[in-house]
């Protein structure tokens, strides 16, 4: 069952829906620029839907539900109120090791947000689809700058021009992001197009190299493009659930060796 649900985050009111089973492991799903939780719905509702998590679903403040809260562009901006989300999913979930997924945007968004959580929480995994991931692949676009200010953004739908500004300031979160790969607290797994024009693979590949003692699982798609969450829930669920198999077999292993000793 699906419902829609509100946080009082430090800053901003966060709308969210909830689906799956109260009680599954817990599931975090952060949007990209600009975009909305439908971004999901195809691991919400329908033939790949997860029906033994617990998700969470937000809507960033700015955009969707959360259209009307307070919008800062800054990359640093965002993560104070997801990190309460992500606090709040955990007690929801009794403990359980929380799992967090991002698209586009919503991959830097997650992958520092798994960083934070992982201070005060147990976080499975990180699953970083379509990534906005490499400093140097993330330059201000032309298209970008162009409908984040000046003439043209009063022709434009609002949360357009919120992506827009969103992305012409992405670098200094990224550059942040550096040092963090290396050791980074949680397994992780890449999902991308090799054809995506919007954000070039090269991102999660520069993951997949910085970060590679806990890279887990990639998934390289061919003629999907950018929207692989909105064709291909398939493909997130798939890594998903393989992330969570082997998950389970390390900690069954650990269990055993604990016992022989």
């Amino acid at each position: 069952m699906m419902h829609f649900d509100t946080l009082e985050g430090p800053r901003n009111r966060v709308h969210l829906v909830k689906a799956g089973m109260e009680g599954g492991e817990p599931l975090l799903l952060i949007h990209g620029a600009p975009g909305s939780w439908e971004d999901w719905k195809g691991l919400i509702e329908g033939p790949s839907r997860l029906e033994t998590y617990n998700i969470w679903a937000v809507d960033r403040p700015g955009f969707g539900l959360s259209e009307k809260s307070d919008f800062d562009a800054s990359f640093e901006s965002k993560i104070e109120d997801l990190v309460f989300v992500a606090r709040q999913l955990a007690l929801a979930s009794g403990g359980k090791a929380l799992w967090i997924a991002g698209h586009s945007y919503g991959a830097a968004l997650a992958s520092r947000v798994a960083y934070e959580v992982s201070r005060f929480a147990t976080v499975a995994g990180v699953v970083l689809v379509s990534g906005v991931l490499c400093q140097w692949s993330n330059h201000p676009r032309w298209y970008n700058l162009v409908v984040s200010d000046g003439p043209v953004s009063c022709l434009v739908s609002r949360r357009y021009v919120r992506g827009a500004r969103e992305m012409n300031r992405v670098r200094k979160g990224l550059l942040e992001l550096v040092p963090l790969w290396p050791d980074f607290p949680c397994p992780i797994g890449l999902v991308h197009c090799e054809d995506d024009s919007l954000v070039i693979c090269e991102n999660s590949e520069y993951v997949s190299e910085q970060a590679n003692r806990m890279v887990r699982h990639e998934t390289w798609l061919r003629k999907v493009g950018h929207r692989v969450p909105q064709k291909r829930p398939d493909v997130i669920k798939d890594v998903l659930l393989s992330m969570y198999s082997s998950r389970r077999d390390a900690v069954l292993e650990e269990e055993v060796a604990r016992g022989l000793n």
